[in-house]
């Protein structure tokens, strides 16, 4: 995943702005002065949002398509849901904060590997050692949740709004 950019987003107007067009004000906070941005049509205080890369746009797309597809009860490929999977868990692997997360969809992408008689991918992790690591016990991300569930829960990861 590359590096960060965001827009804002007014919860008001139901509208995004980038930098340029979004207002920034000197405001008192109760930790001092501060600048926040603002709504330049409203004057809401506007909320900053991730602007994805490529790849993370490309995960999102493919993450959504599939949860459509198993919504409907078309045949999806038990290969491409094993590898959404893994690509979860490694999209979540870089940020330590997600650990927990990273964890808990390579031991479920290992388990449906399992049970669907798949080839270990060479891109699987030993996520027991990236969870020792990190200090994630077992309890934490050793749970096996629906594959729709866990798309659904992804996207709304990422997608707050």
């Amino acid at each position: 995943m590359s590096e960060f950019h965001y827009h804002f987003w007014c919860q008001a107007c139901h509208r995004d702005y980038g930098e340029a067009q979004a207002e920034r004000r000197d405001v008192d906070t109760p930790w001092g002065d501060g600048r926040w941005w603002f709504c330049p049509r409203c004057g809401a205080k506007l909320a900053e949002v991730h602007v994805y890369s490529d790849e993370e746009q490309a995960l999102l797309r493919a993450v959504t398509e599939m949860l459509v597809r198993l919504k409907k009860k078309e045949q999806a490929s038990n290969t491409k849901i094993y590898n959404l999977l893994l690509d979860i868990g490694h999209a979540f692997k870089p940020y330590l904060a997600n650990c927990r997360e990273a964890c808990q969809y390579f031991y479920n992408a290992g388990d449906f590997a399992q049970k669907h008689n798949l080839p270990e991918s060479e891109r699987t992790v030993d996520y027991r050692r990236f969870a020792y690591q990190f200090n994630v016990s077992e309890e934490q991300y050793q749970v096996l949740l629906p594959i729709p569930q866990l798309l659904e829960d992804y996207l709304r990861y990422m997608l707050p709004i």
